[in-house]
């Protein structure tokens, strides 16, 4: 089943500047933009694309945030080209990510071999034309895991030899940026049946101002990352604190993934990650873009992952069964 893991295309575009008479603002300049991420879907590796072609606003104030319009263009021609191939994406409307008005985007599929070059155009109803271009990014072709778990996840191992973190590292001949992701799936049954869940795991406790707090896997250019066994432990009884039921639920594994950023959509999630939101970028700053005619990036992303089954008699241990 193919799942749609990743869309994190731009849907504003904020103008803020500060000038030496405390102007917070600029004169206003219309400008486009482009913004498509090309997904590589496991385990075929079929390539789906996602694009949003969008015009600056300004807004009353000084708060970008409180512009609520669809400034997605409609009526575009965008295309993917790659060696002889030319695939027009469909137009759709549906919500978008921040809860507003609907949004208009471009939506196709395509096959392409793996590190192969491919190219955008996107073509506007004034004329206006955008282009960009960005490589289709490989697998990861090796996962290694510290401890192997041959007969499930459990935490009964030993210390003393095996450390007290859990660590992965792969292979990767890219300088992309990574996500890494640990989840426990469990199912748990309610009066509709049964629920399908998932609960991330955190690599450690750390204690920030006098309490204990759950630290997550940053983006990161490392090839590695390591996972506390005891935070796997806290996962497990975590998922039914305050149930005394235990016997409603059902571990059906516990699985790593890492979404990967080529080198397009690393350095614009770089340039933009941290001001305030996802969707929106400030050009008092330098924001990456790779799109010629206009402003925004095209990337594209890739998942590798990899499900363990949990032990029998440790699930049991906290009154669980398992798949």
């Amino acid at each position: 089943m193919r799942t749609r893991f990743l869309v994190p295309v731009v849907l504003c575009i904020a103008f803020c500047s500060c000038e030496e008479s405390f102007n917070p603002k600029t004169e206003f300049q219309e400008k486009y933009g482009l913004f498509a991420v090309v997904e590589n879907y496991p385990p075929t590796y079929n390539q789906g694309v996602t694009a949003v072609v969008v015009k600056t606003f300004d807004t009353d104030g000084f708060n970008p945030d409180h512009n609520h319009h669809d400034n997605s263009i409609p009526g575009c021609k965008v295309t993917i080209l790659f060696d002889d191939n030319e695939v027009k994406l469909s137009e759709y409307q549906g919500s978008n990510m921040l809860g507003y008005q609907p949004v208009n985007s471009y939506l196709g599929g395509f096959k392409a071999a793996r590190e192969q070059e491919i190219k955008i155009k996107a073509e506007l109803p004034n004329g206006k034309i955008l282009t960009s271009s960005t490589t289709v990014p490989g697998m990861i072709e090796h996962l290694d895991f510290s401890y192997p778990f041959n007969s499930g996840v459990h935490t009964d191992i030993d210390r003393f030899a095996w450390g007290e973190k859990w660590r992965i590292e792969w292979d990767s001949y890219n300088d992309d940026m990574y996500f890494p992701k640990l989840s426990l799936n469990y199912t748990k049954k309610d009066d509709n049946g049964n629920r399908n869940y998932t609960k991330e795991i955190p690599m450690e406790y750390a204690k920030i101002k006098g309490k204990f707090e759950a630290v997550y896997p940053s983006p990161t250019w490392n090839k590695c990352v390591e996972y506390c066994f005891d935070c796997i432990d806290s996962a497990m009884a975590d998922i039914s604190m305050g149930d005394s039921l235990k016997e409603n639920y059902v571990i059906q594994g516990i699985t790593f993934s890492i979404i990967e950023f080529e080198r397009n959509l690393a350095s614009y999630y770089s340039s933009t990650n941290g001001y305030l939101d996802n969707f929106s970028i400030r050009l008092d700053e330098t924001v990456y873009s790779n799109v010629s005619g206009g402003i925004g990036v095209f990337g594209a992303c890739t998942m590798t992952s990899q499900t363990f089954d949990v032990n029998t008699r440790y699930a049991q241990s906290f009154g669980y069964s398992v798949r």
